[in-house]
C-alpha cells in the first residue's frame, strides 16, 4: 500500500470504528447486543474496507427492525450487519478467538464516543452530509444508491427528527 492509500487506510480506521461505536450505542439503548468485528476490529483496513457489526443478542426485536434501525443512522461507510445465529461454526471459532481484543475495543470505543473530540466530529459529518445534500440531493442519492424515499429519509436524520442516536 502507497503512502496515500496508507493515509486513506488509517481516516477509514477511524472512521469506521466511531461509526460502530454510533450503532453499538444506539442498538445497546434499543436492548440489542452488538459488536465490531472483522477489519475494522483487526484494524487491517484498506481505504475501501467496511464495518462488519455482529449482533449477539436481538432483545428481542426482529431482525429486519434492527437492519432497518442501523440502515435509518447517518453513514458514509458501508455496513454489514451479522446476527450470531446466522454465523457458521468455522467463522464462529474466528470471531471467538478475536473477543479478547474485541474487549479492550469496546473499551476504547465506549471512551471515544463519550469523548468531545467525537461530538464534534460527528457534527462536523453530519454539517458536512448536509452540504452534499443541500448541494446536490439527486447526486447524493445516486452515489449511496438511495431511492427518493431513502434520500427524505436521510434528510430528516440530518434534521435531528428522526434516526439520530441520542446523545448523552
Amino acid at each position: 500500500m502507497n503512502d496515500i492509500d496508507a493515509a486513506r487506510a488509517r481516516k477509514r480506521l477511524t472512521e469506521g470504528r466511531a461509526l460502530a461505536a454510533v450503532i453499538i450505542n444506539h442498538m445497546q439503548k434499543e436492548g440489542v447486543t452488538a459488536e465490531l468485528f472483522g477489519s475494522m476490529q483487526t484494524g487491517d483496513v484498506f481505504p475501501t474496507s467496511d464495518v462488519d457489526i455482529l449482533v449477539t443478542d436481538r432483545g428481542g426485536l426482529d431482525r429486519a427492525i434492527i437492519e432497518h434501525k442501523i440502515e435509518l443512522i447517518p453513514k458514509v461507510i458501508s455496513v454489514d450487519v451479522v446476527f450470531l445465529e446466522d454465523v457458521p461454526a468455522d467463522s464462529l471459532a474466528r470471531i471467538e478467538a478475536s473477543r479478547d481484543s474485541a474487549n479492550s475495543m469496546a473499551c476504547w470505543l465506549s471512551e471515544f464516543i463519550n469523548s468531545e473530540k467525537f461530538k464534534r466530529d460527528f457534527v462536523a459529518n453530519l454539517e458536512a452530509e448536509r452540504r452534499l445534500l443541500d448541494k446536490s440531493p439527486l447526486v447524493v442519492a445516486a452515489d449511496h444508491g438511495d431511492t427518493p424515499d431513502d434520500l427524505a429519509q436521510r434528510q430528516r436524520c440530518i434534521d435531528g427528527t428522526t434516526g439520530l442516536p441520542e446523545s448523552k
